[in-house]
Parts: C-alpha cells; sequence; structure tokens
C-alpha cells in the first residue's frame, strides 16, 4: 500500500508540471514574445503593426502660452434692449410671447390712454391756428414796412406767431416720442391707442406685462436681445495685465460638448477689482451669431498671448504620470527606450521639449507610445 501511494503522488507531481510548462507556452504566445526591463521593450513587427507605432522628430514651431481665465458670453450693448412705454397708459393688446422673434418695426403691443387723445387734439389746433397766425404775421409785416403800422403792434403779431410756432414744436415732438407721426395726423386719425414696436430685429427675452395693466414709462414690459453679435468678457488676474494686449486670440467651448472656438480681444479693461484682483477684457468671437452662443451663459478660456518659438513634439508622444513626463525612442530592430524630458509650454496638437539635446537626431514614437508604455512593465 506504501509503494503505491509514492507512485500516485510522483504520477500527480509529473501531471502538475506538464500543466505549468503549457501554461507558461500558451502565456508566451498571447504575448507575442514581448521582451522588456526596466526602461525597454521590444515589439515584433506584426505588434509594431497592429499598435500603430510610428516615429517622428522633434519640430520647431511657433507656440502661444496660455493665459486660463473665466467669462461669459454677453450681446452688445446695441443688440440688447429694456423696452417701455413712452408714457403712462393701459395695455391693450401684447402681440408676442416670450421666445419669439420679431422683426424690425414690427408692433409687440398697443397702449391707449384718454390723454393720447387730448394730445393729438391739441396738436391738430394749434397747427391751424398756425396758418392764421402766419398770414395774420405776413400781412403785418407788409404793413409795418409801408410804416401803416406801428412798431408795437407788429411786435406783438410777431411775438404770438412765434409762441404758437414753438407750441406746435413741442406738441410735435411730444407725439414722436409716444410713437404717433405728426405730419399723417388728421381728426379722422384721432385714436386713443399707439403701437410700440421693436427698434431691431431679435428675440423676445423675458415678458413682464400683462393685458390691462397700467405701466409707467420706468417699467421695463420686454427685454429684446439680437443674437447676431456676441462678445465675451473675461475676468484676469491682474498679474497678467502686461502680457495681454489688444488683437491676441482667445480660445474657448460655448459647451461642455461644443468644439472650441475663437475670439480676438478688441478691448482691455482699466480698472481693477479690489476683492477678486481681476480686471475685465473683451473679445469678438469669430463666429458671433452662433448657435451655440447664449448671452449669459458661463465660459471658460485661455487666451493665446507671446508667440514664440519652441523645439516641440505632438502631444501623443509624451506620456505624463506622477514621475515626470515620458517619450519612446526608437533604438531600431523593434527596440524602443523610455527616455525622460522636460516639457514646457503647449497647445492642442504639440508640447514644448526643453532638454532636447538628448532627442537630437533620434526618431520618437509619435503614435503608439500608450501601447509601448502599457507592456513595458509586462
Amino acid at each position: 500500500m506504501k509503494y503505491i501511494f509514492i507512485i500516485i503522488a510522483s504520477s500527480l507531481l509529473l501531471f502538475s508540471c506538464e500543466n505549468e510548462k503549457a501554461n507558461s507556452n500558451e502565456t508566451q504566445a498571447t504575448n507575442e514574445n514581448v521582451v522588456s526591463n526596466n526602461n525597454t521593450v521590444t515589439f515584433t513587427e506584426e505588434q509594431i503593426k497592429v499598435a500603430n507605432i510610428k516615429t517622428g522628430k522633434v519640430e520647431k514651431i511657433s507656440i502661444s502660452q496660455e493665459v486660463f481665465s473665466t467669462g461669459v458670453v454677453e450681446s452688445s450693448p446695441q443688440n440688447m434692449a429694456k423696452i417701455s412705454v413712452p408714457a403712462s397708459a393701459f395695455i391693450d393688446k401684447i402681440s408676442v410671447k416670450h421666445g419669439a422673434y420679431v422683426k424690425k418695426g414690427q408692433t409687440i403691443l398697443t397702449f391707449k390712454h384718454n390723454d393720447f387723445i387730448d394730445l393729438e387734439a391739441s396738436y391738430l389746433k394749434i397747427k391751424n391756428e398756425l396758418k392764421f397766425k402766419k398770414e395774420e404775421y405776413d400781412r403785418q409785416k407788409k404793413l409795418y414796412n409801408e410804416n401803416a403800422v406801428s412798431k408795437k403792434k407788429f411786435n406783438q403779431v410777431e411775438l404770438d406767431y412765434n409762441i404758437a410756432k414753438t407750441q406746435k414744436k413741442a406738441l410735435e415732438q411730444k407725439l414722436i416720442l409716444i410713437g404717433l407721426n405728426p405730419y399723417k395726423l388728421t381728426a379722422d386719425k384721432i385714436s386713443s391707442e399707439i403701437k410700440l414696436i421693436a427698434p431691431f430685429s431679435g428675440y423676445i427675452d423675458e415678458v413682464f406685462v400683462t393685458t390691462g395693466q397700467y405701466v409707467e414709462p420706468t417699467e421695463v414690459l420686454f427685454e429684446l436681445i439680437n443674437p447676431s453679435n456676441y462678445n465675451i468678457m473675461l475676468s484676469v488676474y491682474a498679474k497678467y495685465r502686461s502680457v495681454i494686449k489688444v488683437g491676441d486670440k482667445v480660445q474657448f467651448r460655448p459647451c461642455d460638448n461644443c468644439k472650441p472656438m475663437y475670439a480676438k480681444i478688441y478691448s482691455i479693461g482699466q480698472l481693477l477689482d479690489e476683492k477678486t484682483k481681476t480686471f475685465k477684457v473683451h473679445a469678438q468671437p469669430e463666429n458671433a451669431n452662433s448657435v451655440e452662443l447664449m448671452s449669459g451663459a458661463y465660459i471658460n478660456a485661455k487666451i493665446l498671448v507671446n508667440n514664440i518659438e519652441v523645439t516641440a513634439l505632438p502631444k501623443s508622444a509624451v506620456i505624463t504620470n506622477k514621475n515626470g513626463s515620458f517619450v519612446f525612442v526608437d533604438n531600431s530592430n523593434g527596440n524602443y527606450k523610455l527616455i525622460k524630458v522636460e516639457t514646457g509650454e503647449s497647445n492642442d496638437k504639440y508640447i514644448e521639449v526643453k532638454n532636447v539635446d538628448i532627442l537630437e537626431g533620434k526618431d520618437i514614437v509619435v503614435s503608439g507610445s500608450n501601447y509601448l508604455y502599457s507592456n513595458l512593465n509586462e
């Protein structure tokens, strides 16, 4: 019985060794003969093709420093309007609703008041009186020139005529102010109702009034926005005041999933906010009427300043971790060595390499670096 047990145990040990050898061969086949140590990795031609490994050399490029800032999208002052009635009145009819698009000259609402009737009647009255006063003035002037009337009488007629002209002009301007055309006003067209029209084309952003409401000229009834000309206003820290200038480009995203947009600085604020230690910068987007822009939207932006020439690599070439930045150098025959580099300024595509002397003349992996790195310690 003792000999039988020894034979069985030996058989199991032999079977286990054979399995380990088989598993080892299988693992080696799966890794496709990847050979690596601390900072080098060797790939087969097939692996290089699968990983799409490509190489390139350091380049001289023009790169901008980036000043990060926050801000908001805003409509130009001339493209925003807070609309009110020009005189105290009752709202008769509202012709638009929130979010509606209106064209310049389109009726937004109608308002009315009995005082408008009195104003129109007074204008027509003085207009008719002025005709007779003009005729009397001309007649008296002729007589005065012929010494047929006294100077005192002529002066009184002239005074009455000038007063009437002033009254007519004042009433004329009041009618224009409330939205009536005095030059087309006749007795048949006297009305208590006046139309309020849009000063420019745009969207009704807010409505603060209801039908039948009594309103004063100081009350805002609508907010109208023309989205064809947005600006962006940025808050920038004071320490960057000396490096930012009019004409610098700004890169920003109007929403999280939006593509980057660009703007050009046209105004730099001269006042410093004592609380935030920031100053205002205004920029004009290149596509100011983009549907992705929305007045009041919060944005993150970076101002591109001080274009400088640097030696750089594509960002895809550089691997960054807690220990620093690294690139792979092609040592030929499928062998790639990991080298630490010192990086500097960057943009969307490139990153500066400061210790470029260690890379001069070498082929650097610019595509497939992450794949190489993942196999480095296997």
